[in-house]
């Protein structure tokens, strides 16, 4: 019993003096504690997909306790979906696509309360592939929408990641 304490302990201490963090927990930029998150502009033809990717940044700041009501928030994370794109990445035939991919571009900003920039991502992007049902145009559309759901995931978690980004 006593060895694995000692193990545990002798782990814990190789891992905090070789500078390895878990993700999340580095620091946000310009001694921030909280972010309120503005709606996003959505620069694209794609109805209500603002919706999705500002939920997923307030998701993901919130998991990370660092989401906060606009008035008590030490910054604003503000910008746009700058486009969203899809392509065909796998055919059944010369004019028959399989499976396609979503890609979605945002650019971002974040402010402190006086309005100064504190730090800004540009072309932020990632993708998410969906399969496509020939018999079922509904099908292929809800395809489609999960897949830009998780997309929206996955650029909120990206966004995190390089907002507290400590090198």
């Amino acid at each position: 019993m006593m060895r694995n304490g000692l193990s545990v302990l002798l782990a814990g201490v190789m891992i905090v003096g070789c500078g390895y963090q878990f993700q999340g927990t580095g620091t946000l930029p310009g001694n921030t504690e909280t972010v309120f998150v503005q709606m996003l502009r959505n620069r694209t033809s794609e109805t209500g997909i603002e919706i999705a990717f500002t939920s997923a940044l307030i998701d993901e700041l919130t998991r990370n306790q660092r989401a906060a009501a606009q008035e008590r928030a030490d910054a604003r994370l503000s910008g746009e979906i700058a486009s969203v794109s899809t392509e065909t990445i796998a055919r059944t035939g010369s004019t028959t696509s399989a499976e396609r991919r979503v890609r979605a571009t945002l650019n971002l900003e974040l402010t402190d309360r006086s309005g100064a920039l504190i730090w800004k991502a540009r072309n932020v992007s990632a993708n998410a592939a969906f399969l496509v049902d020939a018999d079922s145009k509904a099908r292929t559309d809800q395809n489609r929408r999960e897949a830009l759901t998780e997309l929206a995931q996955r650029v909120a978690e990206s966004i995190y990641s390089r907002m507290t980004d400590d090198f």
